[in-house]
């Protein structure tokens, strides 16, 4: 435990000893869309908190916590959704935990 706080402690000093904060780019050509839509008939279609992420091969992924009810909802699962083409089409919701 005490050479993870150390880690951490260390890591936070890294990232607090530039005199400027680092540099943002933002994105551009940025598109928002869908990822994954269920049937309003489907009563667990509630998605929350989808982080993004792009692989190294390029390919999108998104996390959430899928299948709920509603956004306070204990039956959630984690899935993810993965887009082989920028965005424009995204597998179903495949259950990982």
């Amino acid at each position: 435990m005490k050479q993870i706080l150390s880690i951490c402690a260390l890591t936070a000093a890294l990232c607090f000893a530039a005199d400027e904060p680092p540099a943002f780019t933002p994105a551009k050509n940025v598109s928002h869309g869908v990822v994954c839509e269920l049937p309003r008939t489907e009563p667990f279609r509630y998605f929350a908190w989808p982080p993004i992420a792009r692989q190294d091969d390029g390919t999108l992924v998104v996390a959430a916590s899928g299948y709920r009810k509603s956004h306070v909802c204990p039956w959630g699962r984690t899935v993810i959704c993965k887009s082989k083409d920028n965005g424009a089409t995204w597998t179903m919701p495949q259950i990982i935990n």
